[in-house]
């Protein structure tokens, strides 16, 4: 409760409405930090909300300090290696390089690597537990459409075998050898087929995150909005309000049938005249 009240209070204490989140989303939020499950945080486990994983996907140089010309090499993180961070990434404004202080998992080393070049070239990418997923999903995908492939390369060669002959024995044999063959086939299909489903639900996955993100702009356009148009909606519900009035003063009249109507005396107004 005591971790839920606070970050309640985080959008206003740091001015940031875009970490303003719904109740359950609070709560799954704390779901995901509490590891052991015990209902409580940990400083461990709360140190863990701040740590993040990026991994090198091109050759990279880190350095003793943020200012790479007035800093000193140490060394060269290669594709494929992890890096940890609990510090936020940092625009260098002379150079036009984002960077960030890290620590290479493999070697303990921590010093400070460019995340993107200032000409958009990308050196690290952000691990989540999604991209983990994903990553290991079609490394799934690929072991089988490899083994797959290679059944069907011996199937393939079995039929050119049992081709030379004409015993019925051998005729026999090719026949079922193709049913096999044609099971295979299948299966390689509809691992194409799942490949293509992740690639796409890849990229859904990533509309959807940008759409989180950009929330909570579209939770102030929508309250900046309803500031706009709440005088017109209080005119527009008192003009509602007077006609529903109208309509029930003049219900009687409106009901009455023609004959009832000319049976009323002439108005003052026609007597007078």
């Amino acid at each position: 409760e005591v971790f839920l009240e606070c970050l309640s209070k985080l959008p206003a204490t740091l001015g940031r409405e875009e970490i303003e989140f719904e109740a359950a989303r609070s709560e799954a939020i704390f779901a995901f930090a509490d590891a052991d499950a015990d209902g409580k945080l940990s400083p461990e486990e709360f140190k863990g909300l701040f740590k993040q994983r990026f991994n090198c996907v091109k050759e990279v140089t880190i350095t003793d300090g943020f200012d790479v010309t007035k800093s000193k090499t140490l060394g060269k993180v290669a594709p494929g290696e992890l890096v940890e961070t609990m510090q936020g990434e940092a625009k260098d404004e002379e150079t036009g390089m984002t960077r960030i202080e890290c620590t290479v998992v493999s070697t303990g080393q921590t010093g400070f690597v460019t995340m993107q070049g200032n000409q958009g070239t990308k050196f690290m990418e952000l691990i989540s537990p999604f991209s983990i997923f994903v990553s290991e999903l079609n490394e799934t995908v690929e072991k089988c459409l490899k083994s797959v492939s290679m059944m069907s390369a011996f199937f393939g060669n079995k039929i050119s075998e049992l081709n030379t002959g004409t015993d019925p024995v051998l005729t026999k044999a090719k026949a079922e050898v193709l049913k096999s063959k044609t099971r295979v086939s299948h299966a390689s299909s509809e691992l194409q087929k799942l490949k293509a489903k992740i690639a796409s639900g890849r990229s859904e996955y990533g509309k959807k995150e940008a759409k989180e993100k950009n929330a909570h702009i579209e939770r102030k356009d929508r309250k900046e909005a309803e500031a706009l148009v709440a005088p017109a909606m209080a005119k527009v519900e008192a003009l509602d309000a007077a006609m529903a009035a109208l309509d029930e003063a003049t219900k009687t009249l409106v009901s009455l049938s023609k004959v009832e109507l000319e049976a009323f005396l002439t108005p003052q107004t026609v007597a007078e005249a």
